[in-house]
């Protein structure tokens, strides 16, 4: 009798597992997903985006001059001069060439060059893409809407450098100039 029990007992828990195994562990279904966050999520397009917003904050919003001279504050001496126009100039235009390239040669994910992903797998890949980069021109919208001030005085108040640091008065490639009288950057 103490036989049939463990038996039935062993029988009846047996099934269910086996079935939430079979449906929790698809077999290619991850190999999927990692190619749709590697193609898309973590492509070169993402990283240029973000290469492109931070060379144009540097060279242009916070100004390559003040930034050459934080850099010979930290370095003890100052760079090569060419290198206040690579920020400005060098830099943006190549990784705006390589984004404007990629979105121009984009091909749709394939996995092992034979199976094209849907429709619906594309634009997956596409909003895992953006998560990334709309975060960048969100951030800047909300921080306009919450500074008081004019558009003007707003977009300074961004590109102003923290007062606490060392700051020497140097003439400088900004994006938004001010007077004296203005700025207390």
């Amino acid at each position: 009798m103490m036989e049939n029990i463990s038996v039935s007992l062993n029988v009846n828990a047996t099934p269910p597992l086996h079935h939430v195994h079979k449906r929790e562990l698809p077999k290619q279904g991850g190999m999927y997903v990692f190619q749709l966050f590697d193609y898309y999520a973590a492509s070169g397009m993402c990283l240029l985006f973000v290469a492109i917003f931070e060379t144009l904050c540097i060279g242009w919003v916070y100004g390559a001059d003040r930034f050459y001279n934080n850099i010979e504050d930290m370095i003890g001496y100052r760079p090569w001069s060419v290198i206040k126009y690579c920020w400005l100039f060098i830099t943006p235009a190549v990784c705006l060439a390589t984004f404007f390239f990629s979105l121009i040669k984009y091909t749709p994910l394939t996995y092992n060059k034979k199976y094209v992903y849907p429709w619906w797998g594309d634009t997956v890949g596409w909003l895992l893409a953006l998560s990334s980069m709309i975060c960048i021109p969100l951030w800047i919208v909300y921080k306009l809407s919450t500074i008081k001030g004019s558009l003007r005085e707003r977009f300074h108040q961004l590109a102003c450098p923290d007062e606490d640091l060392p700051q020497r008065k140097c003439p400088g490639h900004h994006l938004f100039p001010m007077t004296e009288l203005d700025s207390h950057c």
